[in-house]
């Protein structure tokens, strides 16, 4: 995807739940990179540590919420 959203060259990211929050975040790091100004909003839908995982898969969980974790904090102005 970073090619894609590289090329529209947004001023305004949209991460549209956790599932995207990593894309947003790290094409925003690419955008100010670059010398462009870029506002990212997070659309944050539910508190991720309490959903229950679509498979049975006790990896899931802790692999989302580190996810999420790490690209909450990306240390740029959001």
């Amino acid at each position: 995807m970073a090619d894609a959203v590289d090329a529209l060259e947004p001023d305004l990211i949209h991460a549209n739940d956790f599932r995207m929050l990593g894309v947003g975040a790290r094409a925003k790091i690419r955008a100010q990179a670059a010398g462009r100004d870029v506002k990212l909003v997070w659309d944050a839908h539910e508190f991720l540590p309490g959903v229950q995982p679509w498979v049975d898969n006790a990896r899931w969980l802790p692999a989302q919420t580190a996810h999420e974790r790490e690209y909450a904090r990306t240390p740029t102005p959001w």
